[in-house]
């Protein structure tokens, strides 16, 4: 096992890990939780080898490999994203070169000499080392990893210098994952992934073979994967047995009856210290009032835990709005050749949440700013009600300070006729007190730069916020308290976020924006889930509490129906009525159909062709392992081509069926 025996290292004078000592065995999934600051990611890079402890050990058993993800700070250049990622196996695929080579040597040394015999040794200690760690299914694998973390095959292809810096630690990402070291440590690893990436990754997780030790703010996330939590704070680690949410009822439980009984001891004390005052210059009691001095030296002083800082605001009351606070009236957009947008039509209206949700590139953020204005659209237009004031919180606002410029004076910028004790009180609330606000923003860490980006939007006082991913980068504390600001906003707000929980906790209403267009669905997020997962074949009985199936997370999911569709699901109050869809003539029916049926037949095929192969290898996998076989270099040359040629027929089936699976699952959202 991984064990951590009284690590320790200081920082600045500060003590960050403080005697750190707790272990990791060979399959835990471990989540590191704690506040911003706390030494989640210091932990992290000590047991990875890339910073020295001042004192204590990190030991891995002999020959097992550590493999770490950074939260930031990769930069790849030079290869594909594939060939990035199949870099990461380089002894692997070198193993299977060198295998190449015995074989050539084997076709030209007569089987009768002894270095024939040497050779075949050689070539079967290898090829069972090249079979066990998957060497046959690597391309494909690097594939398949690539695709559930978002990366359609053109992607795969593209060179990692063309990605931005959140697509290149999905690639990072990836190339770890194939590697398949016996400790997996992972900072972060959601803070660049979408819903769908962030479900398949849930998925992989929970089949990976090694240990898993991972930094989280993603509740729901770590509710899946994690089965214990090291609660890192000052300084000490502390092991519990659970998934996140288990942890905060057993740590909220500990930490009220260590509260009791430190209040409880506290008033023996003063008890024994009034009766010590009292009696303290009386002869008669002398040794009774000894006795009692005694008693309070021995006594072990209780602790009683003190809550961590967090943030803590709330929206102010926002200036009434009319009901009808705006209107997408065929909005379309469109960048070079590609069309992102066209004949987006919805209304929203006051007090809503809306929860804006869809693939990856579907056209979230640019829909976003079209509401806010910050772009013009190509078609259609964007009409606002009375009184509408915008707040527009973009995906890089963070990045949008002033470097220069100090905490004080980001605030002040966007509400330059606020007191200067009105604008410390704000950014209080947001954790920036004292000094800190005389801070200059090109020190703040990526935490503290959303929280003042947060901080900015409040002061706008504005009754419309538009919010493009706020939840980047803060702690699970302050996420919970946007969270309830939010459901007490008396305005309306319009989100995007790739946290699961906070969206379920906060929509009243989603826009699934997919395919180019947008529907409006008249329910929060779980119960939208619940419908697409459903429309996707689920059978799964809902139950309260039960979250919806994955299946309407990582590719199952039906794309939306064309633009011009009606909306689905029940219509509420000021709900608006979108064209009725251009109906399919009868032989567009007939045709779409006949292909549909053909795909499923081909499934079924490809399904039994699949199992049929699979069962061959595993047969001559049997078979090049007996005695005779293996000293038969002819024989075994011959089993061998067969093998590999069945292998690569499975892959090409694989493929066949994915790709099929995936287009019966969008057709099915064209049947009438």
């Amino acid at each position: 096992m991984l064990r951590f025996d009284d690590v320790s290292l200081h920082l600045g004078g500060r003590a960050v890990l403080d005697g750190v000592t707790f272990d990791v065995g060979p399959r835990d999934r471990a989540g590191l939780v704690g506040p911003n600051g706390a030494g989640k990611s210091t932990l992290l890079r000590v047991a990875a080898g890339l910073q020295a402890a001042d004192g204590g050990q990190v030991a891995a058993p002999r020959g097992a490999a550590v493999g770490y993800l950074p939260q930031t700070g990769l930069a790849l250049a030079g290869r594909s994203a594939l060939d990035e990622v199949l870099a990461g196996v380089e002894r692997l695929r070198r193993l299977g070169v060198e295998m190449e080579a015995l074989l050539r040597r084997l076709d030209e040394v007569p089987a009768g000499d002894p270095a024939h015999a040497a050779a075949l040794a050689e070539y079967e200690r290898k090829e069972a080392t090249f079979r066990q760690h998957g060497g046959y299914s690597l391309e494909a694998d690097a594939a398949r990893i690539l695709r559930g973390l978002g990366f359609d095959p053109d992607a795969q292809g593209r060179r990692c210098e063309t990605f931005s810096g959140g697509w290149q630690m999905r690639i990072a990402l990836a190339r770890l994952l194939l590697q398949a070291p016996d400790y997996l440590l992972l900072d972060e690893p959601t803070n660049h992934l979408d819903i769908e990436a962030r479900t398949w990754l849930e998925g992989f997780l929970g089949r990976y073979p090694g240990a898993v030790v991972l930094v989280s703010h993603d509740r729901f996330f770590l509710d899946r994967v994690i089965g214990r939590v090291v609660e890192v704070r000052r300084g000490k680690a502390i092991p519990w047995a659970g998934d996140f949410t288990a942890w905060r009822r057993q740590r909220e439980e500990e930490w009220e009856r260590l509260r009791t009984a430190a209040t409880r001891q506290q008033r023996e004390i003063a008890e024994v210290e009034r009766f010590v005052e009292r009696f303290r210059y009386k002869a008669s009691k002398a040794a009774q009032v000894q006795s009692r001095v005694k008693q309070l030296d021995k006594i072990e002083r209780i602790s009683a835990p003190e809550a961590e800082r967090t943030a803590r605001f709330r929206f102010p009351e926002p200036p009434r709005s009319s009901e009808l606070v705006a209107t997408a009236d065929g909005l379309g957009k469109t960048y070079g050749e590609k069309r992102v947008l066209e004949g987006v039509t919805f209304e929203l209206f006051r007090g809503d949440r809306v929860a804006m949700v869809g693939p990856n590139g579907a056209g979230k953020s640019t829909l976003m700013r079209l509401l806010a204005g910050r772009e013009g659209a190509d078609g259609g237009h964007r009409t606002l009600g009375h009184g509408v004031r915008i707040a527009y919180f973009a995906q890089d606002q963070a990045d949008e300070l002033k470097e220069d410029a100090t905490v004080l004076a980001a605030l002040a910028e966007v509400d330059p006729l606020a007191t200067e004790l009105r604008l410390r009180t704000l950014l209080g609330a947001f954790l920036f007190e004292g000094d800190d606000v005389l801070k200059p923003c090109r020190v703040l860490s990526g935490g503290e730069r959303n929280r003042l980006a947060l901080a900015r939007v409040i002061a706008r006082n504005a009754n419309v916020l538009l919010l493009d991913e706020p939840t980047n980068h803060l702690d699970i504390d302050t996420k919970e308290m946007l969270e309830a600001a939010l459901r007490a906003f008396t305005g309306t707000v319009v989100f995007v976020s790739h946290d699961r929980a906070f969206t379920t906790a906060v929509a009243s209403k989603v826009l699934d924006v997919r395919g180019g267009g947008a529907r409006m669905f008249q329910e929060g997020y779980e119960d939208f889930l619940w419908r697409r997962a459903r429309e996707a074949g689920d059978t799964t009985v809902r139950t309260p509490g039960l979250p919806a199936p994955d299946v309407g997370l990582i590719g199952a999911l039906a794309e939306a129906p064309p633009r011009d569709a009606p909306a689905a699901g029940p219509v509420g109050e000021g709900s608006a009525a979108a064209p009725p869809r251009a109906a399919r003539s009868y032989e567009e029916v007939k045709k779409a159909r006949r292909q549909r049926e053909k795909a499923e037949r081909r499934v079924r095929e490809l399904m039994a062709a699949i199992e049929a192969k699979e069962a061959q290898v595993a047969a001559l996998d049997e078979r090049m392992s007996e005695p005779e076989i293996a000293c038969d270099y002819a024989r075994f040359s011959e089993i061998q081509r067969a093998r590999d040629s069945l292998a690569r027929e499975v892959e090409a089936a694989y493929a066949e069926w994915e790709s099929l699976g995936e287009d019966l699952a969008t057709e099915a959202g064209a049947e009438p």
